[in-house]
């Protein structure tokens, strides 16, 4: 076991979560050639929500750390980023992690624009950000 300090707060990682976002990344690399790809994702991204049990300390940094990895590989005008970013949100949302998601909303008009998104695709956006924003008590 590693255990790190960090701002009076100490956190355990066990082998298992040390081997957790590498076991991610090569699950991620698998599915992203299949042509089953928007399942995967699917499936994928809906694991990400639950909590994982073997970390539960750690277990929302982790997964919001392998749902930005599946964003980020996806093409620029991929219209699965639109559901990875619905999936980061519930998980910010979920897990009270709304500082780690307002450096990445100067770039939603852009995402907007890469996805071609419709306004009912938008509308939706915006209103689950907004939210996540008033749960946070952020203006």
């Amino acid at each position: 076991m590693v255990i790190h300090s960090r701002s009076n707060e100490l956190i355990f990682y066990s082998y298992f979560n040390i081997e957790f976002i590498p076991a991610y990344n090569l699950l991620i690399h698998l599915i992203r050639s299949s042509p089953l790809l928007p399942q995967f994702i699917d499936t994928v991204t809906n694991n990400l929500q639950q909590p994982v049990k073997s970390s539960p300390n750690n277990s929302s940094a982790l997964s919001l750390s392998i749902l930005t990895t599946i964003f980020n590989i996806l093409p620029a005008e991929s219209s699965l980023r639109y559901d990875v970013f619905r999936t980061i949100l519930k998980v910010v949302s979920t897990n009270g992690l709304y500082d780690q998601l307002v450096p990445q909303l100067k770039n939603v008009d852009k995402w907007f624009q890469e996805w071609d998104s419709g306004v009912e695709e938008t509308r939706t956006l915006l209103i689950e950000i907004a939210d996540v924003a008033e749960k946070a008590d952020d203006e």
